[in-house]
C-alpha cells in the first residue's frame, strides 16, 4: 500500500495520483461558498472560495497536461477536451434545463425575460460577460438574481480550458519540453491580468466577471504545477525534513490568513479592484503545497471523510444550490431563513449524490446512462443542446407578473402618459391671499411632478395613470434618476463600492431646468434607498451611516437645498416618507444592501424629512406614505422587489393613499392661503 510520500513523489510521473486532501479542500471552498449564499454574516467573504476553485482547477489541469506531455511526448487537445466536456457539460446542461423547466412552470415575467438571455449565454459559456453587462443595469439591484448566476464562474474556466491548454501544447512543442517558455507566458499572463484593474481603474463588476482579470487565479495554480512537476520538488517535500517541516508551517500560516479573508472580506470591498485577487491567489498555492506535504496539519485536516466526500460531489453542489436558493424562497416554502436554507443544502447534497452515480461517473467512463449503451454524450449532446436552445428561444414574459421594477420600461410609460395639459390653468405661483371680503375660489386644478430616485419613478407612474382617471390633477414628467439620492458627493456602499456619478451630483440643475419647463404646483419630492446606503462623503475617509451625527447633518443640509430649490418657483414641496423595506429579496441581497434597508436607518431618514418639513412651514409638508404602508411591507401585489411599487391596475397605494393625500394636502394649503 503505497504511503503519502510514496503518493506524492509519484505525482505526475505516469497519472497523478490522487491526493484527499484536495478533495478536502473543494468540500471546505464550496462550503464556504454555501455559507456565502446563505447569507450568514460571520461568512460575508465566502466567494472567495470560487477563487480557490479557480486556483485549483488551474493546478490539476496543467498538471494533468505535463504528465501526459512526460509519458506520451505530446499534449492531445482532443482527448483533453473531451475529457473536459464529459466532466463539466451534461450535469451543467442538465441544471439549465432543469431551471428552464421551472421557469416555464412558476417564474416571474421578469425571470423569463432574463432566462432566455441567460441560459443561452451559459449554454455558449460566455455568462461570465452577459453577466457583466446585465450587471450594469439598474435594474439588477432590485431583481431576483438569476437562477444560473453562478454559470460565470463555469464560463470562464470553459474559456480557459479552450484556450490555455492550445497554449501549453504549443510551447512545449516548440520548446521540446523545455518548461522555461511556458514559466515565461505564465508569469507575463500573471502580471497582466492582476495589474490590469488598478492600471486602468476597472469597477468591481468588470473585475470580477472579466475572463481576463479572474485569469490570474487559474494561472498562479498552472505555475505552481510546473513547479511540482520537477521530481526533485516534490521529493523535497515528502522526504525532507526541512522542506516538508517549512512548507507544512507556512501553509498554516497561509490557511489561517485565507481564512480570515474569507470571514472578514464583503464583495462590495475594493479588495477586487486593488491587489486582493493576486493575495488571495497566493495563499491558495501556498495552502495546496500544505496540503500535498505528507503528515502535515492541513493533509491530516483536509483529509476527514466527510470533506473529502463533500469535495467529490462539490460540482453537483455548486450547480444545484443556487438555483435552488432562487426558487425555494421564504414566500413559496413557508420557512423562515435558517429551515429554507438547510433544506436547500440537503436537496443539493442528495442531488449532487445522484448526479455523481446516475450521470457524472457513468458518463466520464464513457458508459450509456442508466446501463443503455445508446444513451452516450456523443448522441445526446446534439439533441440537448437544440433543446435548451429552442426551449430558451421560446420562452416569453408575457401573461406573467412581478419579478422586479424595469426602469426601462417605466421609462416608456412616463413619456407616454406624462404629458402636462396645455389648456389648464397654471397654479404654480401661489397668488397673494384673498381680502376678507371676498370669497375663498375653490382649489384649482393642480399640476403635480414627482423628483427623487427609482422609487420616486415607480410612484409617479402609477400617479400619472391615476391622474387620467380622476380628472383632479394633472400629471408632470418631473425628474426620477435612477440610482440618484439628494446627497451629493463621495462613495456609497451597495452592491460595490462606487463613486456617485455626475449625473447624481447635477440634480440642481436638473430640477430647475424642470421646474421652468412644467411649472408644476405640486413637487412630491420621494427619495431615501441611496441615503440609507454606508455612505463616505466627500472629502472623509470614514464609512457612515443614518444615526451618525456627521452624516445625519449633511442629509438634513441637502435636504434643506432641495425643498429650498424646489420651492424657489413657487411649487408647494411635498416630501413622500419612506417606507420600509419589504424583505422578499433580502435574502438574495448583498449584505451592504440588507443593511441600507434596516428600519432603524429608514426611520431616522424620514426623521430628517419631518425636520425640514417643520423648518420650511410656509412652502413645504409632510405625505406620511411609511405609516400607511406598515400593514403592507411585505404585500408583492404592491411592491414585488420590497421597495419599488410595481405597476398593475390592482396596486392600490396610489389610488387608496398617495394620490388622494398629495390633493388633500395641495388643497390645504391652497386655502391657507386664502383664508380671510
Amino acid at each position: 500500500m503505497a504511503t503519502r510520500s510514496d503518493r506524492l513523489v509519484a505525482f505526475g510521473d505516469e497519472r497523478l495520483t490522487h491526493q484527499p486532501g484536495l478533495d478536502g479542500l473543494r468540500g471546505l471552498a464550496v462550503l464556504a461558498i454555501l455559507c456565502f449564499h446563505g447569507n450568514f454574516g460571520w461568512m460575508v467573504g465566502g466567494w472567495l472560495g470560487v477563487s480557490l476553485f479557480f486556483t485549483l482547477s488551474g493546478f490539476l489541469i496543467t498538471s494533468l497536461m505535463l504528465t501526459e506531455r512526460n509519458t506520451t511526448g505530446s499534449v492531445s487537445l482532443r482527448s483533453f477536451w473531451s475529457r473536459r466536456f464529459r466532466r463539466l457539460l451534461p450535469v451543467a446542461w442538465v441544471t439549465l434545463a432543469v431551471v428552464l423547466g421551472v421557469v416555464w412552470w412558476i417564474g416571474t415575467a421578469a425571470q423569463a425575460a432574463s432566462a432566455r438571455g441567460d441560459i443561452l449565454a451559459s449554454l455558449a459559456q460566455v455568462a461570465n460577460w452577459r453577466f457583466l453587462i446585465a450587471g450594469q443595469s439598474y435594474a439588477a439591484l432590485f431583481r431576483s438574481p438569476s437562477p444560473v448566476l453562478h454559470f460565470w464562474s463555469l464560463a470562464i474556466e470553459e474559456q480557459f480550458y479552450l484556450l490555455f491548454p492550445m497554449v501549453v501544447a504549443g510551447l512545449l512543442a516548440v520548446t521540446r519540453g523545455s518548461r522555461r517558455l511556458l514559466v515565461g507566458f505564465i508569469c507575463v499572463g500573471l502580471a497582466l491580468s492582476w495589474s490590469a484593474p488598478i492600471v486602468f481603474g476597472l469597477s468591481l463588476d468588470r473585475t470580477y466577471f472579466g475572463t481576463d482579470t479572474r485569469a490570474g487565479e487559474l494561472l498562479v495554480g498552472a505555475l505552481l504545477a510546473v513547479v511540482m512537476a520537477r521530481p526533485r520538488a516534490r521529493r523535497a517535500l515528502a522526504r525532507q525534513w526541512s522542506w516538508r517541516t517549512a512548507s507544512a508551517t507556512i501553509a498554516v500560516v497561509a490557511f489561517a490568513a485565507m481564512m480570515v479573508l474569507w470571514i472578514r472580506t464583503e464583495q462590495a470591498s475594493g479588495f477586487v479592484t486593488s491587489g486582493g485577487l493576486a493575495l488571495h491567489g497566493g495563499l491558495a498555492v501556498l495552502v495546496i503545497v500544505g496540503v500535498l506535504v505528507p503528515s502535515g496539519p492541513l493533509q491530516r485536516i483536509l483529509s476527514v471523510s466527510p470533506l473529502r466526500w463533500l469535495g467529490r460531489v462539490s460540482y453537483g453542489v455548486y450547480l444545484f444550490h443556487w438555483p435552488l436558493l432562487v426558487f425555494l424562497t421564504e414566500q413559496r416554502t413557508g420557512l423562515p431563513r435558517l429551515p429554507r436554507f438547510a433544506l436547500v443544502v440537503a436537496v443539493s447534497l442528495l442531488a449532487a449524490e445522484l448526479s455523481a452515480r446516475v450521470l457524472e461517473g457513468p458518463i466520464r467512463r464513457r458508459e450509456g446512462l442508466f446501463g443503455i449503451t445508446a444513451l452516450r454524450p456523443a448522441l445526446l449532446a446534439p439533441l440537448g443542446a437544440a433543446a435548451l436552445i429552442v426551449g430558451s428561444l421560446t420562452l416569453s414574459p408575457i401573461g406573467r407578473v412581478g419579478g422586479g421594477f424595469d426602469p426601462e420600461l417605466a421609462l416608456a410609460r412616463m413619456q407616454r402618459i406624462g404629458t402636462v395639459d396645455p389648456t389648464a390653468p397654471s397654479s404654480s405661483v401661489v397668488p397673494a391671499a384673498a381680502s376678507p371680503t371676498t370669497t375663498v375660489p375653490a382649489p384649482p386644478k393642480p399640476t403635480v411632478a414627482f423628483f427623487g430616485d427609482s422609487v420616486g419613478l415607480s410612484q409617479a407612474v402609477l400617479f400619472l395613470d391615476w391622474t387620467r382617471q380622476t380628472d383632479r390633477v394633472i400629471g408632470a414628467n418631473g425628474s426620477t434618476e435612477l440610482g440618484c439620492g439628494v446627497v451629493r458627493g463621495g462613495q456609497r456602499r451597495s452592491l460595490q463600492i462606487e463613486t456617485i456619478r455626475d449625473v447624481c451630483n447635477s440634480w440642481p440643475a436638473t430640477w430647475a431646468s424642470v421646474l421652468d419647463r412644467d411649472h408644476p404646483s405640486v413637487a412630491a419630492l420621494s427619495t431615501g434607498q441611496w441615503e440609507t446606503v454606508d455612505r463616505k462623503l466627500a472629502g472623509d475617509n470614514t464609512w457612515r451611516e443614518l444615526g451618525d451625527p456627521v452624516y445625519d447633518e449633511r442629509v438634513h443640509q441637502e435636504y434643506l437645498a432641495a425643498t429650498d430649490l424646489l420651492a424657489s418657483r413657487g411649487a408647494l414641496v411635498v416630501w413622500v416618507t419612506l417606507a420600509d423595506f419589504g424583505h422578499v429579496q433580502d435574502d438574495l441581497s448583498t449584505p451592504a444592501m440588507r443593511r441600507s434597508h434596516d428600519p432603524a436607518r429608514v426611520h431616522r431618514l424620514n426623521d430628517i424629512m419631518r425636520q425640514v418639513v417643520a423648518e420650511r412651514p410656509s412652502t413645504t409638508r409632510l405625505v406620511d406614505l411609511a405609516q400607511w404602508m406598515e400593514p403592507h411591507l411585505e404585500d408583492t401585489v404592491m411592491r414585488d422587489d420590497g421597495a419599488h411599487y410595481f405597476w398593475r391596475p390592482e396596486n392600490p397605494v396610489i389610488r387608496d393613499y398617495l394620490g388622494p393625500a398629495i390633493l388633500s394636502v395641495w388643497e390645504d394649503f391652497w386655502r391657507s392661503t386664502h383664508d380671510a
